[in-house]
């Protein structure tokens, strides 16, 4: 449970995107892409799955279109998992058990369950659109914009409020794999003179099909950076470290 402990929270680690998100143009929204070269930040999760709870602290380093980085850290400091994502390959350290995995997207949704890959996982990490989809069903509502895109075997649901021009809420269904995905985004916080961030997220997922909990991540963003240096990514597995 551990280790699902620490690879869930690569579906939740951090969300920004532009000043201006969104225009309602016609039928179809334009939604601005939040592009960068570096990006680091620092945060505090709480994990729920029924009645465990875990904490930990997570440092977080992207490189956009190519890399994404956590360190996790339960308690004391102590580096408990580091994550590397990459466009085809999930890496995990797991530094409690002393092993390592390397596996493929295809793999990482055998196992468990969750067949995202790295564009999507670092579209949910930004902000950005999941999917390019123009087919869009859109409304507007009292308090912001809503729009549905179907991109089979998922549903994507996206709700972007009026005040914070951020999408707030996404929520994905996945008829084929039966779970869903709930997103929330809130204290939206200015990074720079063209970004907002969200220092407040909640994930939860549930499974459709299968008697277990829901599991959810709370995270709460202590900084944010957008560095003008080049960031390293870090990731030796050690010789005694087996290989799941």
């Amino acid at each position: 449970m551990i280790r699902f402990f620490g690879i869930l929270v690569t579906l939740g680690l951090l969300m920004g995107c532009n000043k201006r998100l969104i225009n309602l143009n016609q039928d179809n929204l334009d939604i601005n892409i939040f592009k960068f070269d570096y990006f680091s930040a620092k945060a505090r999760l709480n994990y729920t799955d029924g009645g465990q709870k875990l904490s930990a602290v997570a440092n977080l380093r992207i490189k956009y279109d190519s890399l994404i980085w956590i360190s996790i850290s339960p308690g004391l400091s102590i580096e408990a998992f580091r994550i590397k994502l990459t466009s085809d390959s999930v890496f995990l350290l797991d530094r409690i058990s002393h092993n390592y995995i390397k596996s493929s997207y295809g793999e990482f949704d055998n196992f468990y369950g969750i067949n995202l890959n790295f564009k999507w996982i670092q579209a949910m990490i930004l902000g950005n659109p999941l999917s390019s989809n123009k087919n869009l069903v859109v409304s507007k509502e009292q308090e912001g914009i809503f729009y549905e895109q179907n991109e089979d075997p998922f549903l994507l649901r996206n709700f972007i409020g009026d005040q914070s021009n951020k999408i707030e809420k996404i929520f994905i269904k996945n008829s084929l794999a039966k779970y869903e995905i709930d997103i929330n985004y809130g204290d939206f916080t200015q990074l720079n003179e063209q970004a907002r961030f969200p220092f407040s997220m909640k994930f939860i997922l549930r499974f459709l099909e299968k008697q277990q909990p829901s599991k959810q991540i709370n995270i709460d963003i202590k900084s944010a950076h957008l560095p003008d240096k080049i960031l390293k990514f870090p990731f030796n597995v050690p010789a005694k470290y087996l290989k799941n």
